[in-house]
């Protein structure tokens, strides 16, 4: 084995540093595709406390970003939570919680590859509602494309992260800007000045409390990719979670300026209007042309990014869990000269165009629903993440300080967010829609049972140590 390997997956070791891995976390939460997608259906429910929801959502994630910085000081696999999940509850429970990353990575891909397919038709003047074939064809493309780019390996997929991320950020900087100078400048006379009220949750019924932060799960989740890229970072015990800390700080700020810049300038009445793509409608009536063509393009950059860093993780677990014979071996092929994981990143590109396709051909309401379904399934492996630091710290916290760290702030964060799903599933938003999304996420979960009854006299053998008592 080379010197530049890691000794423990064969990855391209002390690649990345510290301002890399937090890019990968923020461009993997896609920002400004995430805002376009869901900040009109919160609003729908939340009106102009829209901000609150998102400044809500921010302690569970911050506390699960601290639960993978934990873990990761101690075990620094590309397979996270398959691998500490494991440690902490045995190899069922972190085979699933391995399971629940890998099949939210696919389910996602189809909303990114259509998003992708849309706003290329749209720069050209084309509509991609007129051109179904075109824009599926043009979907798989950008899924290849991408899947060629993490392929070649980590550096190049690095460079074209912070590349894209930084487009995307002077775009959503400059949108907010604007729309806030507007509303205090007196040029929108009709404009609503943020006050302290929007940033706060009281007054909204538990109900619409709930069912707002369970989109809001979508538009943070993604920042966990920083430290499935831990083997290839500079110092890999302490790089990646710092970096997941980072990105989640760095996307509540994003999230929290845009937000209320977007209801000063328009009102929850117009985001919920135009929630399909809430930035495209914005950026019309804020940029003047051609400027204004400037937001579908970063709509595009985000989701074409959020492409790329979406195979990264899943292919890193998909490579941890072969090695440790929870998948089929072949899986665990990392190329002689690129360093990453060839046949990985390969089937997950694959598997995400079929996917895609798939889901192409069916009703809107399923696409919609398969989203849902994602934020049960991201709520679950984050939640579980979080309940196993608490419990495999639990006699390791000699300071108050590393109680608060590894027990206390994952105990609270994963619960939450278990609370949460259980909450979604019991009693689903909007009936059938939601009804269907849950079925989704369950069938998918499911669906993984066979496999791991196929993979369980291997799996008993694997590698990882486990500790559950």
């Amino acid at each position: 084995m080379s010197d530049n390997r890691d000794a423990t997956h064969g990855l391209r070791a002390n690649t990345l540093s510290l301002h890399v891995v937090s890019v990968i976390g923020v461009a993997s939460a896609a920002p400004a595709y995430s805002l376009a997608a869901a900040l009109g259906l919160i609003a729908a429910i939340a009106g102009v406390k829209a901000p609150a929801i998102l400044l809500l959502a921010f302690p569970p994630m911050a506390a699960i970003a601290i639960a993978f910085d934990q873990f990761n000081r101690i075990d620094p696999d590309c397979g996270t939570s398959f691998s500490w999940v494991t440690r902490a509850f045995g190899p069922t429970w972190g085979w699933f919680a391995g399971w629940a990353i890998l099949t939210a990575d696919v389910v996602v891909m189809a909303s990114l590859a259509q998003v992708s397919a849309q706003y290329s038709l749209a720069l050209i003047g084309q509509d991609a509602a007129r051109h179904p074939l075109l824009a599926q064809g043009l979907g798989a493309l950008w899924i290849a494309a991408m899947t060629g780019v993490c392929y070649r390996g980590i550096a190049f997929s690095a460079r074209l992260q912070t590349a894209l991320l930084l487009v995307e950020l002077l775009v959503l900087a400059a949108l907010a800007g604007l729309m806030l100078h507007a509303a205090y400048g007196g040029q929108r006379p009709d404009a609503l000045l943020p006050t302290l009220a929007w940033f706060w949750p009281g007054g909204l019924p538990l109900r619409a409390l709930l069912d707002a932060l369970g989109l809001a799960i979508f538009i943070y989740w993604g920042w966990d990719t920083a430290v499935n890229v831990n083997a290839e970072s500079d110092r890999p015990r302490e790089t990646p979670g710092r970096a997941a800390i980072l990105a989640t700080v760095a996307l509540l700020g994003i999230f929290a300026l845009s937000s209320a810049a977007a209801l000063a300038w328009a009102g929850p009445q117009f985001l919920v209007a135009h929630q399909d793509d809430v930035l495209a409608a914005l950026g019309t009536q804020v940029f003047a042309a051609p400027w204004d063509r400037l937001v579908p393009v970063v709509v595009l950059t985000s989701a074409v990014a959020a492409t790329q860093t979406t195979i990264l993780p899943a292919a890193r677990t998909a490579l941890s869990m072969a090695q440790r014979n929870a998948l089929p071996t072949a899986l665990a092929t990392v190329h002689p000269r690129h360093l990453t994981p060839s046949m990985a990143t390969v089937w997950t590109g694959v598997l995400s165009t079929v996917w895609y396709l798939a889901l192409a051909q069916l009703t809107p309401a399923v696409v919609a629903a398969s989203l849902t379904a994602l934020n049960l399934l991201v709520a679950f492996y984050f939640g579980l993440t979080g309940l196993a630091c608490a419990w495999y710290f639990r006699r390791d916290c000699p300071t108050p300080r590393q109680f608060l760290l590894r027990v206390a702030a994952p105990l609270l964060g994963g619960g939450s967010l278990l609370a949460l799903m259980v909450y979604l599933i019991a009693a689903p938003p909007d009936g059938q829609a939601s009804a269907m999304a849950v079925a989704l996420a369950v069938g998918i979960l499911l669906l993984g049972a066979p496999v791991l009854v196929w993979q369980r006299r291997l799996i008993k053998n694997t590698a990882i140590s486990v500790d559950c008592d």
